[in-house]
């Protein structure tokens, strides 16, 4: 099976023992309604940033609720990024895991992290992060 037309070609290089990847689990609560609704805000702002850290996106849902929040998921080489948000709970839960397979990407997912705290706002966050 090979590669849907237009999706980007991953070849991976095995060099050294396995490195396991990063995943982080982070819950949000407190947060304003704003970076809660509207997904298409919320891609506008993640596409790049996926790019810009050199990592690769082969696929991607974003969905909006009716009357309020949105779910995203953004499949990558590496692995994903994901969102779900309660606007009506001033929630958000999200989760970053990019694996150190081909190269050490922990780097990158905290900075994803962050983008994505920043573009939520204020509020309180609980995070998690596990080796994998």
């Amino acid at each position: 099976m090979g590669t849907p037309s237009g999706s980007p070609k991953f070849t991976a290089v095995v060099s050294g023992p396995y490195r396991p990847g990063k995943h982080i689990v982070v819950d949000g609560n407190g947060l304003e309604e704003t970076g809660l609704v509207e997904v298409m805000r919320f891609q506008s702002m993640i596409e790049p940033r996926i790019e810009a850290l050199g990592l690769v996106s082969v696929g991607a849902v974003y969905h909006d609720f009716p009357g309020g929040g949105y779910t995203a998921v953004i499949c990558l080489t590496e692995s994903h990024v994901s969102i779900h948000t309660w606007p009506e709970h001033g929630r958000a839960t999200f989760d970053v895991f990019l694996s150190n397979f081909s190269k050490d990407n922990d780097a990158a997912g905290n900075e994803l992290v962050r983008c994505i705290q920043a573009y939520l706002g204020d509020g309180a966050y609980d995070r998690t992060d596990l080796r994998r």
